[in-house]
């Protein structure tokens, strides 16, 4: 996993230095020289206050399952399988279950499906902001409908126990799956329990609250920079960009959401070389951050 993780942040790296030799790199580090330092103190807490509303989701998660391994226990392996964040739809976060096995003998298939359940409360909360914000900006909205109601139909799907069952039940007949059968009936089990409407309605709020305070995070990056944008546009560009970096299934959405982010920043008359030091300065804070926060915990709770 360290070796993978290793190999992803130097492509991604490289991603960068492509970016910057896309442009004028005399230009870009006369931008870099604008950054008002002093927002500095102002992101840092914002952003990393939005990292404690998701490891409380996460608490909030553990508790619902029965899980009782006290807050700083859960926000400490929380915050470790933040250093896994680059991995591709962020799998790599499993490394939270098999702490979990390893500190307090509780299954992996038990725990597993919280990291996918995560994502999914993430990119459904994206995708909520984005049309909310959509009717206020009047722009085209069916792009934004498209994930929300696959999001909606996934939340459907999840709440018919009966017809979930009775298909991983049907798994069982398959030589192969047969021995993951009961790991995945396990897994249901957790992931139905997680989106009941009791569960749902507190995730969606903590997950819409950590992204809102992200964003107004990002909101001062671009303060720092001069104040280019209001913050609606600021919210949408962040958002928006960030959901497509999910669906991407990419390491961190990695491309697609810097290409995201740099094509509207360019459409909203914002020059190259600024677009880019933007953009590698927000992804700087909101996921940089995150991932050296994530491996400095994975140090105490490994």
């Amino acid at each position: 996993m360290y070796k993978k993780t290793v190999l992803i942040i130097s492509a991604i790296v490289g991603v960068y230095a492509i970016l910057m030799f896309a442009s004028d790199i005399q230009l870009v580090k006369e931008q870099f020289q604008n950054f008002q330092l002093e927002y500095v103190f102002l992101i840092i807490p914002i952003v990393v206050s939005s990292f404690f509303i998701r490891g409380l989701r996460w608490m909030l998660f553990l508790k619902d399952l029965g899980i009782n391994i006290g807050t700083k226990s859960s926000f400490g392996i929380y915050f470790a399988g933040m250093a896994f964040g680059v991995t591709p739809a962020k799998v790599g976060e499993l490394i939270k279950s098999q702490i979990l096995k390893n500190k307090f003998s509780i299954p992996i298939s038990k725990t597993a499906p919280i990291v996918f359940v995560e994502r999914y409360y993430d990119l459904f909360s994206i995708a909520i902001i984005s049309f909310i914000v959509l009717l206020f900006l009047n722009f085209e909205m069916w792009t934004i409908l498209i994930p929300l109601l696959i999001s909606i139909s996934f939340l459907g799907i999840a709440q018919q126990k009966k017809i979930s069952l009775k298909i991983l039940n049907s798994l069982s007949k398959i030589r192969f799956l047969n021995k993951y059968t009961d790991n995945l009936i396990t897994g249901y089990e957790t992931i139905h329990r997680l989106l009941s409407p009791k569960v749902f309605i507190k995730s969606i709020l903590l997950s819409k609250s950590a992204w809102i305070l992200e964003s107004i995070g990002v909101f001062f990056i671009f303060e720092a920079f001069g104040g280019l944008l209001d913050f609606g546009n600021v919210l949408f560009i962040f958002i928006s960009s960030t959901l497509l970096g999910g669906i991407s299934l990419l390491p961190a959405g990695i491309g697609v959401t810097e290409g995201g982010m740099l094509a509207q920043l360019v459409l909203h008359n914002i020059e190259y070389s600024l677009a880019i030091c933007l953009v590698i300065v927000i992804r700087l804070f909101t996921l940089w951050m995150s991932v050296i926060i994530g491996f400095i915990s994975l140090r105490f709770n490994h």
